[in-house]
């Protein structure tokens, strides 16, 4: 009986040391190549054979959002807001959600994403409208008391966010995901 529990836990080490960890590239698993989101999305395991249907129905996605808005503006750029956990606002995190959003939008090419920690610092419609003249200063009295994040993916290919590593002193970090072609 132990020679049988002993042989089956080695064959379970070897058979989950095959399977590739997500972020590494690997003959059987080019979706990652393709998609460079260091964790991928439930879409792109379901294609690879990696999300049961079993599994797929208990998934739940290591970084926490909301999509709160939506919109492509005249201009044909597309703006979306975030509500995040403040604990996801470092360099990894915004990483993957910037890369799952901007695979999920893939056009307009324009895109920028605002990501907010306090649900105070984002907009009801009522106040979209009405700021459309372009004033914000209602919102003013917020900045710079919770964490955010901004992110720019521009016509030339160029990639770029920055987000707020600490509040008091308060310091930001830029990061360029990709340069311009």
């Amino acid at each position: 009986m132990k020679q049988t529990a002993l042989l089956l836990i080695v064959v379970g080490v070897f058979s989950i040391a095959d399977k590739p960890v997500y972020g590494q590239n690997s003959k059987n698993n080019e979706a990652d190549v393709r998609s460079g989101c260091s964790i991928p999305t439930p879409e792109t395991l379901k294609r690879r054979g990696q999300l049961t249907d079993d599994q797929e129905i208990r998934y739940r996605s290591p970084i926490r959002y909301v999509i709160v808005y939506n919109d492509i503006g005249p201009t044909e750029d597309r703006r979306i807001d975030l509500l995040m956990n403040v604990g996801n606002v470092n360099e990894r995190d915004l990483r993957t959600v910037f890369c799952w959003i901007g695979e999920r939008y893939p056009s307009p090419v324009t895109l920028t994403i605002n990501v907010h920690t306090n649900l105070s610092t984002i907009e009801t419609p009522d106040e979209r409208e009405l700021l459309r003249d372009g004033e914000d200063a209602r919102f003013s009295k917020y900045y710079w008391m919770y964490k955010e994040a901004d992110y720019h993916r521009y016509e030339n290919g160029r990639e770029a966010f920055g987000y707020t590593v600490r509040l008091s002193p308060y310091r930001e970090r830029e990061v360029v995901i990709k340069d311009s072609k």
